[in-house]
């Protein structure tokens, strides 16, 4: 399979995806990333608006720990998962390939690293495209694809797949040391 056809599946759905949740849920969105596990499942999408997060933290009783748990939490974003329907052509282009967990060694991270990487491109197209505003409307969301459970990785691709200011709030705050 043709990497390029990996990378334009996971764009049109992650594209649709993001459309449809803005669509559906107005807000100021500071957070959006494709999720994956070390097992190289196929992305799911997170994302958290300031009006989400506000809404989570209301009734807490320490508001500003509630946040600080919450803020960059892809599994407990109220849209984990959404538009998980777009991703039915990336699901079985993944299981076409390799099952990653009968490989080993220098296989399995290849094969993890096509994976991993198809998503960083089909983002870092659609940043391209426009598809998460330019200019200061940029710098408003963080974009990245993350391995769950993290490591410096994420750091790396966070890196690469956002401006500074887009950035750096994310980095202060869940950076993994290298």
């Amino acid at each position: 399979m043709i990497m390029t056809e990996l990378i334009t599946a996971i764009a049109r759905a992650t594209r649709t995806a993001y459309e449809k949740l803005r669509s559906d849920h107005q807000g100021d969105y500071y957070y959006f990333v494709l999720t994956t596990t070390w097992d190289g499942t196929a992305p799911t999408v997170s994302a958290w608006s300031r009006e989400a997060l506000e809404l989570a933290v209301h009734d807490a009783k320490d508001k500003e720990d509630a946040e600080w748990g919450l803020k960059w939490s892809y599994a407990d974003s109220p849209f984990l998962c959404f538009g998980e329907e777009f991703f039915s052509q990336v699901r079985e282009m993944f299981a076409r390939r390799a099952d990653i967990r009968t490989l080993s060694g220098e296989a399995r991270e290849q094969e993890l690293n096509i994976r991993v990487d198809s998503m960083v491109e089909a983002l870092m197209l659609l940043d391209r495209e426009g598809v998460f505003g330019t200019g200061d409307n940029r710098n408003r969301i963080f974009i990245n694809v993350e391995l769950n459970p993290p490591d410096s990785s994420n750091t790396r691709r966070a890196e690469i797949l956002n401006p500074l200011d887009a950035r750096k709030e994310w980095i202060a705050e869940m950076a993994e040391p290298a």
